[in-house]
């Protein structure tokens, strides 16, 4: 019998990926905090998140917030436009209102709000989509030394938004808002000196940063770190490191670490090698659409390693990792084709179906294993 590839695919890439978030509340409402606090019998004032997150429901909060906005609060103006923005305390998610908050206090100057109001330009979020003004209240509020403004000043002259592309400007608003330790920038920046954008290509330096945002849980510099340490660029070559920092981010979600893992499980590197975990970690990959998963995934049905062996549901996946991309698939999905009878090459392209129209592996192979003989 004609046996199947089956060495695993190469890592993922570095993911081309800029993060902007949005800013938080930050100050206090002083006659907010006298109200409250003196009903409570607490004599000291406690940080504004903690009221967000947890006093909002209180309606004697949430009207004395907006009694206080209406009345020009640049505080509660910020905070009113954040419980818009994110449905804070009960009240609907309404971007239209949150720009309207963040504008007034943005037009007094206040730089969460002018960042968290070029996000919404940025995203077309309760305003008409438009990067200039988005770079404008960004660079607004950067000019002021938000650390997430910053941030985002920096994607706009990466992506070339609103503002003319630019990585060294890039890499300078980065390098600001990194500094203040905000791990969106860290990875960024590590990012455009793995890439060498903006600065000289720095091995080293994209080590640095990623391990800075990563050691702040940040899943993506995570993975990249991951891919350094198995490539030996900027850091020893280390399998186990890299094993390290996959699971780490495998364990937010990342597909491209859950991948990552997967690979290292299937040729024992970094860790024992062990084709049940590979077939668990390629299926996880599998299900958020990365290709090479979904193909090697079907390599192991095909070799029964880490799973039985199924050719229906290897040519099935070999099928699916075609339809996201992966043309080499198509050579072992024809190559298994002839191994199948009429009825198993019908039950295979239909279990392709299956997954093209769920956007998912697991859910379909349970369901064919169930079902068929």
């Amino acid at each position: 019998m004609k046996r199947i590839i089956q060495s695993p695919l190469p890592y993922t890439a570095l993911a081309f990926i800029f993060i902007q978030a949005m800013a938080p509340a930050s100050k206090t409402v002083d006659l907010l905090y006298q109200q409250i606090l003196k009903a409570e019998h607490q004599a000291n004032p406690v940080p504004l998140h903690r009221l967000i997150n947890t006093r909002l429901e209180d309606p004697r909060v949430m009207a004395e917030v907006q009694s206080q906005a209406a009345s020009g609060n640049v505080d509660a103006e910020d905070i009113l436009g954040n419980v818009y923005a994110a449905g804070w305390g009960g009240v609907p998610q309404n971007y239209t209102q949150a720009a309207f908050w963040f504008r007034k206090a943005a037009d007094q100057g206040y730089a969460d709000a002018e960042d968290n109001l070029g996000v919404l330009y940025d995203n077309g979020q309760g305003v008409p989509q438009d990067y200039t003004q988005a770079a404008y209240w960004c660079r607004k509020a950067a000019d002021q030394g938000n650390a997430g403004a910053e941030d985002n000043l920096g994607i706009d002259y990466a992506n070339g938004q609103g503002v003319s592309q630019d990585y060294t400007q890039a890499a300078y608003w980065f390098r600001k808002a990194a500094n203040q330790g905000l791990a969106y920038a860290q990875y960024n920046l590590g990012f455009l000196y793995a890439k060498g954008q903006g600065v000289p290509q720095d091995y080293t330096q994209a080590a640095y940063w990623y391990r800075k945002a990563a050691n702040q849980g940040d899943a993506r510099a995570q993975t990249n770190l991951g891919i350094l340490h198995d490539h030996g660029q900027g850091v020893p070559q280390d399998y186990t490191q890299a094993a390290y920092w996959f699971r780490k981010a495998a364990n937010q979600g990342d597909a491209d670490a859950q991948y990552n893992l997967g690979v290292l499980y299937n040729g024992g590197q970094g860790v024992p090698r062990d084709y049940t975990q590979a077939a668990y970690w390629y299926r996880k990959a599998a299900d958020q659409g990365v290709a090479y998963a979904q193909y090697n995934l079907g390599n192991l049905y095909a070799n029964g390693h880490g799973v039985p062996r199924n050719y229906v549901i290897a040519s099935a996946l070999y099928d699916f990792a075609v339809t996201h991309g992966y043309q080499t698939a198509a050579a072992n999905r024809d190559r298994i084709a002839q191994q199948l009878s009429p009825a198993d090459l019908n039950a295979a392209r239909q279990l392709a179906h299956t997954m093209e129209q769920e956007d998912q592996v697991t859910g379909p192979i349970n369901q064919f294993l169930a079902s068929y003989p």
